[in-house]
């Protein structure tokens, strides 16, 4: 049985939290009971490996700073 899930628009924002050209993409977060399964498409980046992360919160207002710290859900 799947448990929340969420659906998440990426789009790219610059350090102020402005939008900007950049890689977007649409993510699907399932929460199961052996953790979660993140998949979707990110359109936009160069060829060669990639990493993410995900802050506490979705404001963007001013950049990074209002997005809060990265999530760490082991901490």
């Amino acid at each position: 049985a799947i448990g929340t899930k969420a659906m998440v628009e990426l789009k790219a924002y610059n350090e102020n939290g402005m939008p900007m050209e950049g890689p977007t993409g649409i993510l699907m977060l399932e929460q199961f009971p052996e953790g979660v399964r993140i998949t979707g498409s990110i359109m936009g980046l160069a060829q060669g490996q990639h990493g993410f992360h995900v802050h506490e919160k979705g404001d963007v207002s001013k950049g990074c700073i209002s997005a809060g710290a990265h999530y760490n859900p082991y901490l």
